[in-house]
């Protein structure tokens, strides 16, 4: 295009800015090693004095997005370097553009991408303050916030969470109707609880779900209620199977109650499944979490709107494996499974690896009949999807 335009003069070829940003976009999301360079490159050749097409807000979020996305110990260090530069620009960046900043860094380094993000929301409530720029801080920006603090898992991350939320209501109730806490502003402290590493946390996840049920203006989606669920499910909480079956119950009564965004998901199911695997205590919390994994299994497959996946099957017969003694007699339960996963061409790798862990080795060659993991009969795995969770 560039040939074109100054060999022929041709105005309806003359790359904009528009141009630039779908190749820097381009170049973002290639898999080479020198895209942050070669965006970079290009950043500079808009910047440049004799260059007549200039960057906008879209052109640094997408410069900031390739940083992020290719990683490097500088790559916080390079975002820092680029807001700087589009502040010394005449550019205005809006909401939408530091949500999408704080979202990109949360895919840098885990130890330093929230201290980055409140400084960078610090820097930009004293710029708003002192005129300089015109932007509105949000629930978006928030958002962002709290999710890069649950996604880095830091010690102290789910805490800090709930500590946006609760400045969140606070400014809100001050009369600041910008940053009203919506589903996604709770699911995300949700979400931080369940991936912290702290003890304790899934009471924590539990109680911001009761503030949210008695906010009576936000009602929590099934995404809020299976995060929690997976809070419970990484915990070291005792009973923990049936805490995540409570709020199964919680979640199915929400939906029956007319919240068609709380109906569960395969994903809700699959999730107490796996708090039912990674239960531990005395034999009477084994026998409960047994139990709760076979009316979960039983649930999902008398359920109206959904059906098990390979993820179901392959968890449940973990969960045989972890809490079931070696016998005959879960050699049979696990034999019932099978041949159900297969019936429903659901059979996968993982319910192949945990049958492999659930069967004593006789039955297992025996269900399998000489077949692998390489030569699994296409009508097992017909129903397969890709990535499943």
């Amino acid at each position: 295009m560039q040939d074109m335009y100054h060999s022929d003069g041709n105005q309806d070829v003359k790359p904009d800015t528009r141009t630039y940003n779908v190749v820097l976009y381009a170049l973002a999301n290639s898999k080479g090693d020198d895209a942050p360079m070669r965006v970079a490159l290009l950043l500079d050749q808009m910047n440049g004095e004799n260059h007549s097409v200039k960057p906008d807000s879209v052109s640094y979020s997408t410069a900031i997005s390739a940083f992020a996305k290719h990683g490097g110990s500088g790559a916080v260090n390079s975002t820092l370097l680029l807001l700087e530069e589009l502040y010394e620009s005449d550019i205005e960046g809006d909401s939408s553009f530091f949500s999408n900043l704080i979202y990109c860094l949360t895919r840098t380094s885990p130890e330093e991408a929230p201290t980055a993000a409140e400084l960078i929301l610090m820097d930009l409530t004293k710029r708003i303050e002192a005129g300089l720029v015109n932007v509105t801080v949000n629930t978006e920006i928030y958002n962002a916030l709290i999710n890069c603090w649950g996604k880095s898992g830091n010690r102290g991350s789910a805490a800090r969470a709930e500590e946006i939320l609760q400045e969140m209501q606070d400014e809100y109730d001050a009369g600041n109707i910008h940053v009203r806490p919506d589903v996604q502003t709770y699911t995300a402290v949700i979400d931080a609880c369940a991936k912290s590493r702290e003890a304790d946390e899934s009471k924590r996840a539990e109680s911001v779900l009761n503030r949210l049920e008695e906010d009576g203006l936000v009602r929590p989606n099934a995404h809020t209620y299976t995060a929690v669920i997976h809070a419970y499910a990484r915990s070291d909480s005792p009973s923990k199977a049936k805490h995540a079956q409570t709020i199964l119950r919680r979640m199915i009564h929400d939906y029956e109650n007319g919240n068609e965004e709380a109906q569960p998901s395969v994903v809700t199911y699959n999730a107490i499944l796996n708090a039912c695997e990674y239960s531990v205590g005395a034999a009477t919390e084994v026998e409960d979490a047994f139990r709760v994994a076979c009316d979960t299994l039983d649930e999902i497959r008398s359920c109206d709107y959904l059906s098990p996946d390979d993820v179901t099957y392959g968890t449940f017969l973990g969960v045989i494996a972890k809490l079931m003694p070696k016998s005959e007699t879960t050699n049979d339960l696990i034999e019932l499974v099978f041949k159900r996963c297969c019936a429903d061409g659901q059979l996968g790798p993982l319910a192949l690896k945990k049958l492999g862990d659930a069967a004593s080795v006789s039955r297992y060659r025996r269900l399998l009949g000489g077949v692998s993991a390489d030569n699994v009969p296409a009508e097992w795995t017909c129903n397969v999807v890709t990535n499943s969770r």
